[in-house]
């Protein structure tokens, strides 16, 4: 196996118009869930394509097995790449994530591969999040995440909820780190 300075794919993401309604379809046709809905979230330090742009969403991630489904859905006309792709009629997965402890050597190597960084963010904890585009526009983005411990541990608390999960209350609403059920 060859070396590389980030995990396995950690997930996959979509961009959708309605966060509620893709959350009902994930939970209702595959038995993915719960969703953990953050607020609505402005990053810190957000880069759209090398400028200073400030990037709003709002997003839910939810466990199936190993692999996390993050929904986004992007707030007002600011650019980013989740409003690249909706503006382009796309769907399907938008980005697949890796999880690293170094970002500057796990950046670099995709930068080595050819990928360009298209958008870049940081979060209040320290958290930080960097997106690749391909070449090939028919490809996914890859997104690059350093995470701090403390969302490491509410990513955790999702996934035993996922394993826990009994198919009602699709949803668990977010905000500073504490989820709870709606």
């Amino acid at each position: 196996m060859r070396s590389r300075p980030y995990g396995p794919i950690a997930q996959n993401a979509y961009i959708v118009t309605d966060l509620d309604r893709a959350i009902d379809y994930w939970a209702t046709t595959l038995n993915v869930g719960p969703f953990y809905k953050f607020t609505p979230s402005e990053f810190v330090d957000s880069t759209y394509r090398g400028r200073p742009q400030p990037i709003r969403l709002h997003a839910a991630i939810a466990y199936t097995g190993d692999l996390q489904i993050e929904l986004i859905t992007p707030l007002g006309p600011d650019p980013s790449v989740y409003r690249d792709w909706l503006d382009a009629g796309r769907d399907g997965v938008q980005h697949h994530c890796v999880f690293t402890d170094d970002m500057d050597a796990a950046e670099a190597h995709f930068v080595r591969k050819g990928a360009g960084k298209a958008q870049s963010m940081s979060l209040k904890d320290g958290s930080k999040i960097s997106y690749f585009e391909l070449e090939s526009a028919n490809m996914p983005m890859i997104e690059v995440a350093y995470l701090r411990p403390g969302l490491k541990q509410l990513f955790a608390k999702i996934k035993r909820a996922a394993v826990e999960w009994d198919g009602c209350n699709p949803t668990m609403m977010g905000g500073t780190g504490e989820a709870n059920n709606e």
